[in-house]
């Protein structure tokens, strides 16, 4: 009798204790983050349903597959969640960490995003094949200072990015926002032999000149506006984002 009674007891233990653990287990579990609207496309509602099913049963990558998907959508308020979700089961998910400060910074939240491009720079080992997401999150950084209006911190940042085109175009601007035009000249005359007809540094060449003024050279660097293309892209964001739209949005169902 006493035999019954303490083997239903512990069969009573064991019953609480696995149904503590399912319920704390689906209460603590993540769900992944979609947008509703989806449902009227089959196409994209199909993709994200597989993605998300994926990331219920699997790694940091399949949580950086959902947000990327939903990045190359442009839902950057959605990618975040999954990305800090791939972040918190692997911190050493690069890809994760540069996403997740793109998604902040796309959403206007500057001082996050700064301080998760900050991180990726400090993990970042700069492998020549990553060197463009590097030359991205530093850029990206003094941009963030040049939206709060901090150009002291911007210059700075432009300064540590010196194989970076719209980064010196950035810097040799602001030289000639605070009176300095003089020093701005060596980096226009340096990438317009470089990229002899670049728009951009034509335009700066000739606000250079004007704030010096030297309006005979002015002139010559107005008239070469007009003879020039646009040849520096000053935002890096469809650089990065277009791939993510290649492999999960229209066009691939374009190809298939």
């Amino acid at each position: 009798m006493i035999y019954a009674l303490r083997l239903t007891l512990m069969l009573l233990i064991f019953e609480f204790a696995l149904c503590g653990y399912l319920v704390s287990n689906k209460l603590l579990r993540v769900s992944p983050t979609t947008p509703a609207f989806y449902l009227d496309d089959p196409f994209l509602r199909r993709m994200f349903e597989e993605l998300s099913n994926e990331a219920l049963v699997g790694d940091d990558l399949a949580w950086q597959h959902l947000a990327e998907a939903l990045l190359g959508q442009g839902h950057y308020a959605y990618a975040e969640p999954n990305y800090k979700q791939a972040l918190k089961m692997n911190p050493e998910n690069l890809e994760a960490r540069f996403g997740l400060a793109f998604c902040l910074d796309k959403m206007g939240r500057m001082k996050e995003s700064t301080e998760e491009y900050r991180t990726y720079l400090k993990k970042e080992t700069s492998k020549p094949e990553r060197q463009k997401l590097i030359f991205y999150a530093k850029y990206a950084i003094g941009r963030n200072y040049l939206r709060e209006e901090n150009a002291l911190e911007a210059e700075k940042e432009f300064r540590k990015n010196p194989k970076f085109v719209p980064a010196q175009y950035q810097l040799a601007k602001l030289l000639i926002r605070s009176g300095r035009a003089e020093q701005s000249l060596p980096i226009i005359k340096k990438y317009l032999e470089e990229i002899p007809h670049s728009l951009a540094f034509h335009y700066l060449d000739y606000l250079a000149l004007s704030e010096l003024n030297r309006p005979e050279e002015a002139l010559a660097a107005k008239q070469k506006i007009g003879e020039s293309v646009y040849l520096v892209s000053l935002n890096f964001n469809n650089d990065y984002i277009d791939p993510f739209y290649m492999k999960y949005g229209q066009e691939r169902r374009l190809n298939e």
